[in-house]
């Protein structure tokens, strides 16, 4: 009738993971991964998972120091990178011990909303500009339509434009820094601009649809097929029929 012991075997590596985690992406390997921990003299960390339970923290990695924060974790291609402040790290392997290494030549972040994948590489704000990262290398994402903006000049009633947050979807990746909203289309190398003060930005693959937050509400923002109001508000708009200009 003695209270004992019973068989089973209680996990060491259970831990939770910290609510001064930032930023997550997985499943990589079959983990978790955090990074952009706020606490003090832990901001270079990477944590990862025990394999298989993505619920609890194992152990971390040193990707930095503590004066350069790490600011979002990216699987493209599958790789695991981590945008830092200085520049960008790649996490090769699949299993312990994990290291990292120095994408050379590649900028960082101070923007983590800003990075998002795509087709053609993740897209991100740099120090510099958007830029394009292919896993390989970092270039300014045709630089040269929106480069007087990206350089805090004001053209054609767009201020200094340094976007804070960032979705892609319909071969456009978007871009807003809450003030403007711009859109670039990145099969074509076009950009244009949306005319809303984006807070917010979602494109949801399995609908579709573009959602966007801003003036307080939350919209379904270039609606295909939607012509009889824009917030409630009657869309106008002139038809002009085809004419012949005689010499």
């Amino acid at each position: 009738t003695a209270d004992v012991l019973q068989a089973e075997e209680l996990p060491f590596d259970n831990i939770e993971p910290s609510d001064t985690f930032e930023y997550c992406a997985g499943p990589h390997v079959g983990r978790m991964w955090w990074c952009g921990d706020t606490e003090s003299g832990k901001g270079g960390r990477v944590y990862y998972s025990p394999s298989g339970r993505a619920e609890a923290v194992e152990l971390f990695l040193d990707v930095t120091s503590s004066d350069d924060q790490t600011q979002a974790l990216v699987i493209w291609n599958g790789s695991l990178f981590c945008f830092a402040e200085s520049g960008i790290f790649e996490i090769p392997g699949t299993d312990e011990p994990f290291v990292s290494k120095r994408v050379l030549g590649c900028p960082g972040t101070t923007k983590p909303q800003s990075v998002k994948r795509t087709p053609a590489g993740v897209v991100y704000e740099a120090h510099d500009g958007v830029r394009v990262f292919n896993g390989v290398a970092s270039v300014l994402m045709y630089f040269d339509p929106v480069g007087r903006i990206m350089r805090q000049e004001t053209v054609e009633g767009i201020a200094g434009f340094v976007p804070v947050i960032a979705a892609y979807g319909r071969d456009e990746a978007y871009f807003s820094d809450g003030v403007a909203t711009l859109a670039c289309n990145i099969a074509e190398g076009r950009w244009r601009e949306l005319g809303v003060a984006a807070q917010a930005l979602d494109f949801e693959d399995d609908t579709g649809l573009l959602i966007a937050a801003y003036s307080s509400k939350i919209f379904s923002f270039e609606a295909v097929g939607v012509t009889s109001g824009d917030d409630s508000t009657a869309i106008s708009f002139d038809v002009k029929t085809p004419a012949v200009l005689l010499d």
